[in-house]
Parts: C-alpha cells; structure tokens; sequence
C-alpha cells in the first residue's frame, strides 16, 4: 500500500463529525458492533521494528485483527459452554491450546501472518521508491483465507465486491466483519482495515442522517470511523460465519 498525504481527519466520534459536516445537533440512532467485546485494534507502529522490521504492513496487520477477534469470540463462546463454540475454531484445539498455556500474543500472530503473506508472494516487505510494497490487493482473498485455515478458523470469506453504501447495517446485524481495501481515500490514502460494526446517526430534527463504519485503523489502539458517504474507491470482503452461511443456504 501507498499511504498518501490525509486532506481530512480521522473520525473518532461519529456524532461530533456529522454536527461539524452539517451544523446541527446529531445524536445516535442505531449502534450494532456485535464484536465490540472481542475487539483487536492492533497498529502498525507495535510491529515496524519487529525481526528485520516491517513496512506498508496494513494487511497483515488488518489479518492479524481478525485472527485475534475471532480467537477472543470463540474462547468467549466456549467457556460460556455455548453451542455455537466451535462454529469458528475447533473446539477440542481451543480447550487443549487453553489448558497447555498456548495463548495467541499478537506478535506472534503478525509474524505468522507476514511470513505466510511473504512466503506466497502477496505481501512484500519494502517501499520501494514509494510505489512497490505492501499487500498485493488482486490476492488479498487467498491471503485471508489462508491464514484463517491456518489458525483453524471455519469461517467463509466472499468474494471481492465493491463497496459503496451497500447493506452495511444489515451485515453488522448478521454478525459479519468486514476486511476493506481503501483507494485514495482522503484520510487513509491506499490502506486496508477492518470494519466491526456501523453506527446510523441522525439529525435531532431527523432531516439528515450518516452511516458510519466502526474500525480497526491499525493507525490507533481503539476504533475509529469512516464515513460511507465519503468511501470513494473501495472493495473488499464479508467474513461470514459459518452458521450465518448454512443457514442463508436454508
């Protein structure tokens, strides 16, 4: 990835953005961020000096995220002894990598991760006069799915569609993650985030309203927000769950 220079700020309140666009009193109207217990926010800057150190990482730390929220809501599941346990890692694995001490340390997961993505020659650790590095984003598909399978994840990741207002509120109802791949987009340049949730705010006098989704940035340690209406450019994948899957098969 290419980051380019930000011409607009990052988003970390939805409500206050909306109020500063439009001029008036915003307030929330719907909040689904059905991961927001088991949420990973890793950054860049944590795995740069790692090993031989690292750049243009966004993708394996976009990866990385995902591995790590989807551990934390499997392990929340099966110790809750909640039949959907094992709908996203094998279970047996989990308890016995559990009980033996085998905890997944973020670094050790990104070190996995940008070793696969080397190893396959889709992600390349180099920025190369500013225009060669990163994340290849014509395989950023088989990139994920490989290091799902690689951590035992039963999880179906779609195809690359092309991502504008779409049905983002609905995906976060049905328990879906998103993996986005940004182009040129004013604050984040050419980068790739997670997406966890989206957020709906309105006007008081219910005139206007935005949809905001909720993200992991890999820019900070909490979750920020990209305004749909200024996506411009963008494509990327659903992470659905296996159950959600089957039960769309029905």
């Amino acid at each position: 990835m290419r980051f380019e220079k930000k011409h607009v700020e990052v988003i970390d309140d939805p409500v206050r953005h909306a109020e500063s666009v439009y001029q008036r009193k915003f307030r929330v109207a719907q909040r689904v961020i059905p991961w927001e217990p088991f949420l990973s926010v890793c950054v860049t800057s944590q795995f740069a000096s790692l090993g031989k150190g690292y750049e243009r990482h966004c993708g394996p730390v976009a990866i990385t995220n995902l591995i790590l929220a989807l551990r934390r809501q499997c392990f929340s599941s099966v110790n809750e002894g909640q039949p959907g346990g094992s709908n996203h890692v094998n279970a047996d694995r989990l308890h016995e990598q559990q009980n033996s001490g085998q905890r997944l340390l973020p670094e050790d997961v990104f070190l996995c991760v940008s070793g696969i993505g080397e190893k396959m020659l889709i992600y390349h650790n180099m920025d190369l006069f500013h225009h060669f590095g990163g994340t290849s984003d014509a395989l950023t598909g088989l990139y994920i799915r490989t290091c799902l399978k690689k951590y035992h994840m039963k999880c179906c990741v779609s195809p690359c569609i092309p991502l504008r207002k779409g049905l983002f509120m609905e995906w976060a109802k049905q328990n879906r993650t998103l993996y986005l791949k940004l182009r040129n987009h004013p604050c984040y340049g050419n980068h790739h985030v997670i997406c966890y949730g989206a957020v709906e705010v309105e006007s008081e006098d219910r005139e206007e309203h935005g949809l905001y989704l909720a993200i992991a940035d890999g820019w900070a340690p909490h979750l920020r927000y990209l305004a749909v209406s200024g996506l411009g450019i963008c494509s990327g994948y659903q992470i659905i769950p296996e159950e959600n899957r089957k039960k769309g098969q029905a």
